[in-house]
C-alpha cells in the first residue's frame, strides 16, 4: 500500500488557530459581497497576534443585510463594537476599517463542514496598552529568519513505485 489516510494525524491548513480568548489585532481588509441568495455581507480580514509574536488571520464573514433579523443584529452588534473599538463610529466605505487596530475576542470551534478547528470573532474591545502591529510583524519575521534551517532529506528508496 502506498498511502493510508488511517496513518495521519490530520492538521489545519494554510493558517494558524488561536486558543480561545483576547487579542491584538489590526484588519488587514474588508469588502462588501454579494451572497448566493442575493444579500450583501461584509468580509473581512482581521490579523491577531499573541503575546509571542505569533499571529493568525482571521476571516469573518459579517451578514449585516440578513433576512433573518437575529442573524443581522449579530452581524450589526459586532460591526459597531469593532467601528467604535477602533475610534470609527460612522463608516463612509468598508475601507475605512482597514488598519483600524483592536482587541479581538476570539472564539475557537470545530467546522462542521471538514472538522478543523477555526477561529471567528466573538466581540472587539478597544486596545489597552502599547500595540503596534507593524513592529510585531517584523520582529516574527527576523526570528523566523534566524531560525536554523534544517535540511529534509526524504528516502525514496522506500517507495512503493
Amino acid at each position: 500500500m502506498f498511502f493510508s489516510s488511517s496513518n495521519v494525524d490530520k492538521v489545519t491548513l494554510g493558517y494558524k488557530v488561536f486558543p480561545a480568548g483576547k487579542y491584538n489585532a489590526v484588519i488587514k481588509n474588508a469588502e462588501l459581497k454579494q451572497s448566493q441568495a442575493g444579500a450583501m455581507y461584509l468580509k473581512v480580514q482581521v490579523k491577531c497576534f499573541a503575546e509571542n509574536g505569533d499571529s493568525c488571520s482571521v476571516f469573518e464573514n459579517m451578514n449585516i443585510n440578513h433576512p433573518k433579523e437575529q442573524v443581522k443584529q449579530m452581524a450589526q452588534t459586532l460591526l459597531a463594537n469593532i467601528a467604535e473599538s477602533i475610534g470609527k463610529p460612522d463608516l463612509a466605505t468598508p475601507q475605512d476599517l482597514i488598519g483600524g487596530r483592536f482587541t479581538a475576542v476570539l472564539r475557537k470551534y470545530k467546522d462542521n463542514y471538514d472538522g478543523s478547528f477555526k477561529n471567528s470573532l466573538q466581540d472587539a474591545k478597544p486596545v489597552t496598552g502599547d500595540f503596534n502591529p507593524e513592529m510585531m510583524e517584523a520582529n516574527a519575521m527576523q526570528s523566523q529568519m534566524a531560525a536554523p534551517q534544517v535540511e529534509q532529506v526524504q528516502d525514496f528508496s522506500k517507495m512503493p513505485f
